[in-house]
């Protein structure tokens, strides 16, 4: 039996998805905080994706 490797993308993009949902529908954060989050998260993905081009 072949095994399969689960990729992060694979795991962090429904995950995201699901928090998301969960974050508005609930206001854990106000919008002003959620758009300060996403502006990070975003940004560390790129650097992180960056890297995997520089090395």
């Amino acid at each position: 039996m072949q095994e399969v490797m689960v990729t992060a993308a694979t795991v962090a993009l429904p995950v995201t998805v699901f928090v998301f949902a969960w974050v508005r529908r609930d206001q854990v954060l106000s919008a002003r905080q959620l758009a300060v989050a996403v502006a990070i998260g975003t940004a560390v993905a790129a650097a992180a994706i960056g890297v995997l081009f520089i090395g």
